[in-house]
């Protein structure tokens, strides 16, 4: 086995974390292109859910046992994941000030 149980969760939850991040990303897109306002301000409603997430996974990191250079590597993930988010938010504040 290569990885203890509570890594695994670590990276579980960072794949998820990715994957939200990815549809949130995705959504914000279609909402501008469409024009829609209203899917805008839904992606901008998931701000919260999101950094909450963010949050426990980073604790869950420095939580852990996992050596300092695969805890701070996750952690760059993260920070990545983060920002993908933080720029699909600003795609449905663009999409709020050009269709609304």
């Amino acid at each position: 086995m290569c990885c203890k149980l509570s890594e695994l969760s670590i990276v579980e939850s960072i794949i998820d974390l990715g994957l939200n991040s990815a549809d949130i990303l995705r959504e914000a897109a279609m909402a501008f292109i469409n024009g829609d306002v209203e899917d805008a301000m839904e992606v901008l409603d998931r701000r919260v859910t999101m950094r909450s997430k963010s949050l426990e996974v980073i604790k869950s990191i420095y939580g852990s046992s996992l050596h300092v250079d695969v805890g701070g590597r996750l952690m760059m993930i993260v920070e990545s994941i983060r920002r993908i988010s933080e720029y699909s938010y600003d795609i449905a504040e663009i999409t709020l000030d050009t269709y609304g």
